[in-house]
């Protein structure tokens, strides 16, 4: 059977509950900030991200 690469990434996610002081580039927030908007949702919630 040949596996879907995003069914690959899912399967491999984790949490993450340690973090450090690091910030990242302006441009791969967008990226993180591009792909939340498109997450799925109950269909008529307004989106609100927190960036600190």
């Amino acid at each position: 059977m040949v596996e879907n690469e995003t069914l690959k990434i899912i399967k491999q996610r984790r949490s993450i509950r340690s973090f450090t002081e690091e910030q990242i580039k302006e441009e791969e927030l967008q990226v993180v900030l591009e792909a939340e908007m498109y997450a799925p949702n109950a269909g008529d919630h307004a989106w609100h991200f927190t960036v600190a």
